[in-house]
C-alpha cells in the first residue's frame, strides 16, 4: 500500500485558504496527499478528536479570531504529537512568536509561492524516518516500529537487536536493510548503528544516548560518526 500524506490547512480567509491548498498540491506534484482544510480552529480539533485522523503536516494561519495559531498548534499536538507545524502569517512581527511552541517553519503569505516549497521538504525530511516502519519480535509478538523511534542497532551473529525506549527488539534483517530509508543512522562501530536523533553527546570513542546508554565508537568509525554528529547538530 502506498504512504497516504495527511495534511490539514487552517485558515480563517477562504481565498487565502485556497491558495494554501493550491500551493501544497502544485509543490507535491504526484506525491499522493489527503488535505483536510477548515475556516476554524475549532472545527478541526473537532474532527481530529472524533476521527482520530493523525495528520503529518499542519498548516496554520496565526492571526484568526477564535484562537491564533499558536495555540491551535498546542492543542493538537495532543491528537496529532509528530505532527509537523507550519506557520503562515501576512505579518512579519509573528516571526519572533512562533518559537512559543514547537514548529518546523514560518511562512510570511506575500512569499507562499517561494516558501511553500522549502517549508514542504523540510516538514517532509522530519517526518522520513516516522513514515518509514520496520517489523521486530519481541515476547513472541510481532511489533511494527517507526525508525524514528530506535535508538540505535547491534547486531549480534545472524540477529539484530533494535533497541528503543519501550525495550529490546529482535529481527533477522541486517542493520542496512532497516536504516536504507533515513539519513540519520551512523556506524560507529562493526556493531552498532546509532541514530543520531537520539544522541545527547558525543565523546572520545562512545555515544552517549538519550537514555543514558554509552554507544562504543571504534577507531575505523571514529572521524565519520564525529563528522556525522556535528552535522546533525547544525541542522537540528
Amino acid at each position: 500500500m502506498q504512504f497516504m500524506l495527511k495534511i490539514v490547512v487552517c485558515d480563517d480567509d477562504a481565498l487565502c485558504c485556497k491558495e494554501i491548498v493550491k500551493g501544497i498540491r502544485d509543490t507535491l506534484g504526484s506525491t499522493p496527499a489527503d488535505i483536510s482544510d477548515f475556516r476554524d480552529p475549532t472545527l478541526l480539533l473537532e474532527h481530529l478528536r472524533k476521527t482520530d485522523c493523525q495528520p503529518h503536516i499542519a498548516l496554520l494561519d496565526i492571526c484568526m479570531p477564535e484562537q491564533d495559531g499558536i495555540r491551535l498548534a498546542q492543542s493538537m499536538k495532543q491528537y496529532a504529537p509528530f505532527c509537523q507545524i507550519i506557520f503562515l502569517s501576512s505579518y512579519l512581527s509573528y516571526a519572533t512568536e512562533v518559537y512559543e511552541t514547537g514548529h518546523i517553519y514560518f511562512i510570511l503569505k506575500s512569499q507562499l509561492h517561494q516558501r511553500i516549497d522549502p517549508a514542504l521538504h523540510q516538514a517532509l525530511t522530519a517526518l522520513g524516518d516516522r513514515s518509514v516502519q520496520i517489523t521486530a519480535q519481541k515476547d513472541g509478538s510481532t511489533h511494527v516500529i517507526a525508525l524514528q523511534d530506535v535508538l540505535y542497532l547491534e547486531r549480534n551473529l545472524r540477529k539484530t537487536k533494535v533497541i528503543t525506549q519501550q525495550g529490546v527488539f529482535l529481527t533477522q534483517e541486517s542493520p542496512e536493510t532497516l536504516i536504507s530509508g533515513s539519513g540519520h543512522f551512523v556506524r560507529c562501530h562493526q556493531s552498532y548503528r546509532v541514530n543520531l536523533k537520539h544522541v545527547q553527546a558525543i565523546g572520545s570513542n562512545h555515544f552517549t544516548m538519550d537514555s543514558g546508554s554509552g554507544i562504543p565508537i571504534s577507531r575505523t568509525y571514529l572521524q565519520e560518526a564525529k563528522q556525522r554528529f556535528l552535522h546533525e547538530l547544525i541542522h537540528i
